[in-house]
């Protein structure tokens, strides 16, 4: 049940890959470049006049906002993403309230997040009876992590790896079962038996991006993003004297567009807030498994293919410690349109012929806060 082995490798090892593969451009660009050569002996009267510096609207130097970080000594330009390498491209944009000479921005934290429940499907019919409206989902923690290579490869983009995982659960019980409310309807018993139905629904999002700063409050973005939802629904009926298990994997690919955006600042805070958007392709798959159940086939699986859009809403605070460290915490909206939950496959599947099509009609809508720690450097 659940993501694959092999999904698990991929979603720790591609991310660790992307950022290994940044860090040692970074090794290269070094040693093509060699020790910084010193500069030739020059008399003052040689000097040419300072030009006139004119500060673009806006514009306020990087010390306003990291206290005892040099102002890089730019108008409208700035040399990004360091105001010290010397390989450093010059960007022709004024510098934002976040970002700041820096070559590499780490973000660790949790997400802590709360999954809709969905249309009520009854479940278990009994005394009492029980419906989805039942299994509701909490907020539920889980990590969150982000690394941001600026300048990627000496340009004036930067390259962005993110990654969230949401994991939900939830369950419901009747001390008298009658039916349950499969198709057809299984488990039909006249003693008092219990049954007890529990629900999990694991996320997992892994993302990466190129990002440029369009201006001195707004970055845009674009790239790919993998995403990985799972859902059980796992009846035990009698205390183990039968049981009924939906497995549901969705697997969505695709790409996405988005804007990070700088939307108010005062002193060492500042407020800012992300959107994207993106077309997925959902290769999505059933498992259904049965023990003890007369009639009903032992094990059988269904899947299918659907287009999915998801939308990714942010909005987050930022207060400054220092020149490398930052808090933030903030609100997050996340909505999947096109999956398949295990729910929605008790009506749609029939478990003792194994005849039906996957219903991948689902919305999934995921809300709730983040916190986490920004590093620098």
């Amino acid at each position: 049940m659940g993501i694959r082995a092999w999904h698990r490798f991929v979603f720790a090892f591609v991310p660790c890959l992307l950022v290994t593969a940044a860090v040692a451009a970074d090794y290269q660009t070094a040693r093509r470049l060699g020790p910084p050569t010193p500069p030739p002996d020059v008399e003052v009267s040689d000097l040419p006049a300072p030009a006139e510096i004119i500060i673009a609207p806006g514009y306020v130097p990087a010390s306003d906002y990291y206290a005892g970080v040099p102002a890089c000594d730019v108008p409208g330009t700035i040399i990004y993403p360091s105001c010290e390498a010397p390989s450093a491209p010059v960007c022709d944009i004024p510098m934002n309230c976040c970002d700041c000479c820096s070559l590499w921005t780490v973000r660790a934290g949790a997400v802590f997040l709360r999954r809709n429940s969905g249309p009520v499907i009854p479940i278990a019919t009994g005394n009492p009876s029980y419906s989805t409206a039942d299994l509701a989902f909490g907020f539920e923690a889980g990590p969150a992590v982000s690394f941001i290579r600026h300048g990627f490869l000496n340009t004036c983009w930067d390259l962005e790896v993110n990654y969230f995982g949401s994991y939900s659960n939830a369950s419901a019980t009747t001390p008298d079962l009658t039916i349950l409310q499969t198709t057809p309807p299984g488990f039909v018993f006249g003693g008092v038996l219990s049954a007890t139905t529990t629900y999990d629904s694991n996320l997992h999002s892994t993302e990466v991006n190129l990002r440029r700063q369009w201006n001195d409050w707004l970055t845009v973005l674009g790239g790919f993003r993998w995403i990985e939802l799972s859902d059980d629904l796992n009846t035990d009926v009698g205390n183990g004297l039968a049981t009924i298990d939906y497995d549901v994997n969705n697997h969505l690919y695709g790409a996405q567009i988005g804007v990070v955006a700088c939307l108010f600042e005062r002193g060492a805070f500042h407020l800012e807030g992300h959107a994207k958007a993106g077309v997925f392709g959902n290769s999505a798959d059933l498992e259904v498994t049965t023990v003890n159940a007369l009639g009903a086939l032992p094990q059988f699986s269904i899947s299918g293919n659907e287009t999915v859009f998801v939308g990714d809403l942010a909005l987050t605070g930022v207060y400054n410690l220092n020149d490398r460290w930052s808090l933030r915490g903030g609100y997050q909206l996340l909505w999947i349109d096109g999956v398949a939950a295990a729910p929605t496959q008790l009506a749609n599947v029939d478990i003792t012929t194994g005849a039906g099509d996957l219903n991948t009609s689902t919305t999934a809508f995921y809300h709730g806060f983040t916190a986490g720690a920004e590093f620098r450097f």
